[in-house]
Protein backbone atom coordinates (compact mmCIF):
# COMPACT_ATOMS: atom_id res chain seq x y z
CA UNK A 1 0.00 0.00 0.00
CA UNK A 2 1.27 3.46 -0.88
CA UNK A 3 1.51 6.06 1.83
CA UNK A 4 -1.11 8.75 1.43
CA UNK A 5 0.69 12.04 0.92
CA UNK A 6 -0.59 15.60 1.05
CA UNK A 7 -3.32 16.94 3.29
CA UNK A 8 -6.41 16.57 1.09
CA UNK A 9 -7.59 13.21 2.40
CA UNK A 10 -7.77 11.30 5.67
CA UNK A 11 -6.19 7.84 5.60
CA UNK A 12 -8.32 4.94 6.81
CA UNK A 13 -8.55 1.18 7.17
CA UNK A 14 -12.32 0.90 7.66
CA UNK A 15 -15.40 3.06 7.21
CA UNK A 16 -15.60 3.90 10.92
CA UNK A 17 -12.21 5.64 10.64
CA UNK A 18 -13.99 8.28 8.53
CA UNK A 19 -16.47 9.33 11.22
CA UNK A 20 -14.06 11.29 13.42
CA UNK A 21 -13.23 14.98 13.16
CA UNK A 22 -9.91 15.83 11.54
CA UNK A 23 -7.58 18.82 11.59
CA UNK A 24 -5.73 17.89 8.37
CA UNK A 25 -7.86 18.25 6.32
CA UNK A 26 -10.36 20.05 8.52
CA UNK A 27 -13.53 18.01 8.82
CA UNK A 28 -16.21 17.79 11.48
CA UNK A 29 -17.23 14.55 13.13
CA UNK A 30 -20.01 12.58 11.48
CA UNK A 31 -22.60 12.00 14.19
CA UNK A 32 -25.84 11.04 12.43
CA UNK A 33 -26.66 7.59 11.14
CA UNK A 34 -27.47 9.08 7.72
CA UNK A 35 -24.08 10.81 7.41
CA UNK A 36 -22.21 7.71 8.60
CA UNK A 37 -24.09 5.60 6.03
CA UNK A 38 -22.65 7.74 3.21
CA UNK A 39 -19.06 7.76 4.53
CA UNK A 40 -16.65 5.24 3.11
CA UNK A 41 -13.04 4.17 3.36
CA UNK A 42 -12.29 3.80 -0.35
CA UNK A 43 -9.67 1.77 -2.16
CA UNK A 44 -7.93 3.79 -4.88
CA UNK A 45 -5.44 2.49 -7.46
CA UNK A 46 -4.42 3.69 -10.93
CA UNK A 47 -4.89 0.70 -13.28
CA UNK A 48 -4.37 2.21 -16.75
CA UNK A 49 -2.29 5.19 -17.75
CA UNK A 50 -3.49 7.63 -20.44
CA UNK A 51 -3.23 6.57 -24.08
CA UNK A 52 -4.28 7.81 -27.51
CA UNK A 53 -3.16 10.89 -29.37
CA UNK A 54 -0.57 13.27 -27.94
CA UNK A 55 -3.38 15.64 -26.91
CA UNK A 56 -5.32 12.84 -25.19
CA UNK A 57 -2.23 11.66 -23.32
CA UNK A 58 -1.47 15.24 -22.24
CA UNK A 59 -5.04 15.67 -20.95
CA UNK A 60 -4.83 12.37 -19.07
CA UNK A 61 -1.52 13.31 -17.50
CA UNK A 62 -3.03 16.63 -16.36
CA UNK A 63 -5.84 14.74 -14.60
CA UNK A 64 -3.30 12.46 -12.94
CA UNK A 65 -1.21 15.48 -11.87
CA UNK A 66 -4.23 16.77 -9.94
CA UNK A 67 -4.24 13.51 -7.99
CA UNK A 68 -0.55 13.96 -7.16
CA UNK A 69 -1.32 17.37 -5.66
CA UNK A 70 -4.02 15.72 -3.55
CA UNK A 71 -1.50 13.16 -2.31
CA UNK A 72 -2.85 10.13 -4.16
CA UNK A 73 -0.47 7.59 -5.70
CA UNK A 74 -0.38 7.65 -9.50
CA UNK A 75 1.98 4.77 -10.32
CA UNK A 76 0.42 1.55 -11.55
CA UNK A 77 -0.07 -1.14 -8.90
CA UNK A 78 0.18 1.33 -6.01
CA UNK A 79 -2.94 1.76 -3.94
CA UNK A 80 -4.09 3.69 -0.93
CA UNK A 81 -7.22 3.96 1.16
CA UNK A 82 -8.82 7.24 2.17
CA UNK A 83 -12.09 8.67 3.45
CA UNK A 84 -14.86 9.90 1.21
CA UNK A 85 -17.70 11.44 3.19
CA UNK A 86 -20.40 11.23 0.49
CA UNK A 87 -19.53 8.10 -1.47
CA UNK A 88 -22.89 7.84 -3.31
CA UNK A 89 -22.54 11.35 -4.74
CA UNK A 90 -18.96 10.61 -5.79
CA UNK A 91 -20.03 7.46 -7.64
CA UNK A 92 -22.88 9.35 -9.31
CA UNK A 93 -20.39 11.92 -10.60
CA UNK A 94 -18.15 9.10 -11.87
CA UNK A 95 -21.13 7.67 -13.75
CA UNK A 96 -21.78 10.90 -15.60
CA UNK A 97 -20.69 11.00 -19.25
CA UNK A 98 -18.15 11.29 -20.70
CA UNK A 99 -16.50 9.24 -17.93
CA UNK A 100 -17.91 5.88 -16.86
CA UNK A 101 -18.00 3.84 -13.67
CA UNK A 102 -18.48 0.06 -13.56
CA UNK A 103 -20.04 -0.73 -10.18
CA UNK A 104 -19.33 -4.46 -10.59
CA UNK A 105 -15.56 -4.01 -10.98
CA UNK A 106 -15.16 -0.67 -9.17
CA UNK A 107 -13.33 0.79 -12.18
CA UNK A 108 -13.72 4.39 -13.34
CA UNK A 109 -12.71 5.10 -16.95
CA UNK A 110 -12.06 8.66 -18.00
CA UNK A 111 -13.22 9.87 -21.41
CA UNK A 112 -11.08 8.96 -24.43
CA UNK A 113 -10.49 12.69 -24.99
CA UNK A 114 -8.88 12.71 -21.54
CA UNK A 115 -6.61 9.75 -22.26
CA UNK A 116 -8.99 7.01 -21.14
CA UNK A 117 -6.99 6.38 -17.98
CA UNK A 118 -8.61 4.07 -15.45
CA UNK A 119 -8.52 3.56 -11.73
CA UNK A 120 -10.13 1.29 -9.18
CA UNK A 121 -12.24 3.21 -6.71
CA UNK A 122 -14.59 1.32 -4.44
CA UNK A 123 -15.91 1.23 -0.92
CA UNK A 124 -14.47 -1.35 1.44
CA UNK A 125 -17.80 -1.58 3.25
CA UNK A 126 -20.77 0.28 4.61
CA UNK A 127 -21.75 2.58 1.75
CA UNK A 128 -21.27 -0.04 -0.97
CA UNK A 129 -24.92 -1.13 -1.22
CA UNK A 130 -26.10 2.44 -1.33
CA UNK A 131 -23.51 3.36 -3.96
CA UNK A 132 -24.48 0.47 -6.22
CA UNK A 133 -28.12 1.53 -5.97
CA UNK A 134 -27.17 5.11 -6.85
CA UNK A 135 -25.06 3.95 -9.81
CA UNK A 136 -27.92 1.74 -11.04
CA UNK A 137 -30.35 4.65 -10.75
CA UNK A 138 -27.97 6.87 -12.72
CA UNK A 139 -27.70 4.23 -15.45
CA UNK A 140 -31.48 3.87 -15.66
CA UNK A 141 -31.91 7.66 -15.77
CA UNK A 142 -29.52 7.91 -18.72
CA UNK A 143 -31.28 5.05 -20.53
CA UNK A 144 -34.67 6.74 -20.40
CA UNK A 145 -33.55 10.22 -21.50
Amino acid sequence: MATLGGTSYVSCKKDADCYAASTTPVTTALTTTADKAKACCVYYETTKLPSGTAAQITAGKAAIAANVVSGLPVDLNKYTKFCVRDYPSTITSFSTAPSAYDAKTGVKTNAAADGGNQFKFYCDGGATTLAVAVAATAAVSVSFM
